[in-house]
């Protein structure tokens, strides 16, 4: 309620220091955390992802600056101050209260529901279906890729009913991160215990070096404006493999981790955790009271037999 209620960008969104606060956006806790292994499960060239998940804040030793995050740190940055315009710094930097609307309905959620509905209706992937998810995914993609990440994929998904209701699961946590969607999505859905098994096992996965995808070393450069970076491989190891090179700075990322930064990228994943049990509910958290009372028998905390 609350973020709804007004503290969107501050609550949610990009980490941006608090004291003092940064003197051209504002100040932003960003209290709401999501795993590193969100970042990497998007493809290269998803334009989504760096709405979606950065692996940058302004929370660094310079707040001009972006600053390369630690691998505890990432947000849902869909919301970062840093894109309300006009900019709320000044004698607005301290404001909580953005003043940024909340989606109650996208367009892109009518379509992925209507391809939803339609393979559970037909019991078969109908044009329809496969026509709505394309559609996302065109936005998604440059259309220069759209072959191999619209057509292709969309094809490869269609060869069951299964599959492409799993394509329809992964595309809402794609379109809709940081929108407080995915939740609901995977009660319904019976996933929630699933799906954090999952994020688990690719977390692990990233912190012991065993994701390609996961670079050793990221390579990066301040641009012209003196505030943005550019990150040259984010999502693959780059040849130099942590020696200098000419024009960027390197930044250990996966390589020689720490036993300690290991246990900061697991850390709120345990933490959000404690006292879950699957075999008992799937809600991740308890039903309060009086949503169970109010429900007259129908709800409880044990959901699933």
């Amino acid at each position: 309620g609350r973020m709804i209620s007004g503290r969107i960008s501050q609550v949610i969104g990009m980490r941006f220091p608090t004291e003092p606060a940064h003197p051209k956006y504002g100040r932003a806790a960003a209290e709401i955390s999501c795993p590193m292994a969100y970042f990497y499960t998007f493809s290269h060239g998803d334009t989504r992802r760096e709405v979606s998940v950065e692996l940058y804040n302004y929370n660094g030793p310079n707040p001009d600056v972006q600053n390369l995050l630690g691998v505890g740190d990432f947000k849902p940055t869909k919301w970062r101050r840093s894109w309300i315009n006009p900019p709320m710094g000044g004698d607005l930097a301290t404001v909580q209260y953005t003043g940024v609307n909340w989606p109650l309905m996208r367009y892109s959620d009518i379509l992925l529901m209507l391809a939803e509905t339609e393979i559970q209706v037909h019991s078969a992937v109908t044009d329809t279906a496969k026509l709505a998810l394309a559609e996302v995914r065109r936005r998604a993609f440059p259309e220069d890729m759209w072959t191999e990440k619209v057509d292709n994929y969309i094809a490869d998904k269609s060869t069951s009913v299964d599959n492409f209701f799993n394509a329809i699961v992964d595309e809402r946590m794609w379109e809709f991160g940081g929108e407080l969607i995915r939740k609901n999505d995977l009660v319904r859905w019976n996933l929630m215990a699933k799906k954090i098994d999952d994020m688990q096992t690719k977390m692990e996965e990233i912190i012991n070096g065993q994701d390609e995808n996961v670079p050793r070393y990221l390579y990066y450069r301040l641009k012209e404006d003196g505030e943005t970076l550019e990150i040259l491989n984010p999502d693959y190891n780059h040849p130099a493999d942590g020696a200098m090179l000419e024009g960027y700075s390197v930044k250990a990322w996966m390589a020689n981790l720490s036993e300690s930064n290991k246990i900061k990228a697991m850390g709120w994943i345990n933490a959000n955790l404690a006292g879950y049990d699957p075999l008992k509910n799937n809600h991740l958290f308890p039903l309060t009271n009086s949503i169970i009372s109010t429900s007259n028998g129908t709800l409880s905390n044990d959901q699933i037999p």
